[in-house]
Order: structure tokens, then C-alpha cells, then sequence
């Protein structure tokens, strides 16, 4: 597969920052599991602040890479299947980025799974310890409101 130099040394070096965001993210989700465990209010605060921030900047990323997939004439394309169409050098360093972007995303996951795992475990002791709380009223992100609205908060997986 022939691609234009230039294009695809403009998507490597995106790709390069897009991974450095994705492993900026697992740390941050640590973080985010850290103190859910240590029961660190603050630190979970600040935590979800910079998750909400990532969602969005995630965005705008992904709408860089799209537009740098479509001017490399690489539109549909997965990264691994890009860099099948390579050789050599440039395809030992776009699957050394893909390695490294799967291995921060599978991070993430793991992390959000357990950060979950977790926020429902306490939320749980909460309402066995508070049972006049399983009766109020909460807003979920969505806005919606119920008896069981306000577990939602750390359902959400990236």
C-alpha cells in the first residue's frame, strides 16, 4: 500500500500525542481508583473534574485524527490495518504506537472497572447504613431524576 510521506509522518506524530493522552488517562484513572479506596473526597473531585475535561478534549481529538485519516486518503482505515500497509521502520514504530495506545486503553478499562466496582460497593453500605437515603430523590448526568438515579455517576465507562 502506497501513502503520501508527508500525510502519514503528520498522522504518526498525532498518533504519538493522541497515545501520550490515552496514557496520561490511565494515570489519571488510578488516581481516580486511589482515592475512591482511601476515601480521598477531594482528590475524586479533582479526579472527575480532569475526566470530564478528558471526555471532551477526547473530542476534539478524535475529530483531528478523522480529518488526518481522511487527508492521508486513509479514511475507514484502523491503525492496524495501516500499519500492515507499511514496511520497515514505519512499521515497526506505527505498531509500536498502536502497542502502546492498546495497552493504555486496556489500562483505562481495567481501572474504570474496578473504580466502578468500588463506588458501588460503598454507595451500597451507604444506603444499608442510611436506609432514608434509598428514598430521596438524586439527578443522574443525564438530569433524570429517582430513588436509584444517583448510581449512575460511576457507571459510565471510557
Amino acid at each position: 500500500m502506497e501513502y503520501r510521506k508527508k500525510e502519514l509522518d503528520d498522522l504518526m506524530r498525532f498518533m504519538e500525542e493522541y497515545t501520550l493522552f490515552f496514557e496520561q488517562l490511565a494515570a489519571q484513572e488510578a488516581d481516580k481508583r486511589e482515592a475512591l479506596v482511601s476515601n480521598k473526597m477531594p482528590q475524586l473531585e479533582r479526579c472527575l473534574s480532569q475526566q470530564q475535561a478528558a471526555v471532551m478534549q477526547m473530542g476534539n481529538l478524535e475529530k483531528e485524527r478523522e480529518a488526518l485519516l481522511a487527508k492521508a486518503g486513509l479514511s475507514g482505515k484502523t491503525f492496524r490495518e495501516i500499519a500492515g500497509g507499511l514496511e520497515g521502520e514505519e512499521r515497526s514504530a506505527c505498531e509500536a504506537v498502536f502497542n502502546r495506545m492498546e495497552q493504555a486503553v486496556q489500562s483505562i478499562k481495567f481501572s474504570n472497572e474496578k473504580s466502578m466496582a468500588i463506588a458501588q460497593d460503598k454507595l451500597r453500605i451507604l444506603a444499608e447504613i442510611l436506609p432514608e437515603a434509598k428514598k430521596r430523590e438524586s439527578y443522574t448526568p443525564y438530569g433524570r431524576k429517582g430513588p436509584d438515579a444517583g448510581r449512575r455517576v460511576f457507571e459510565s465507562k471510557i
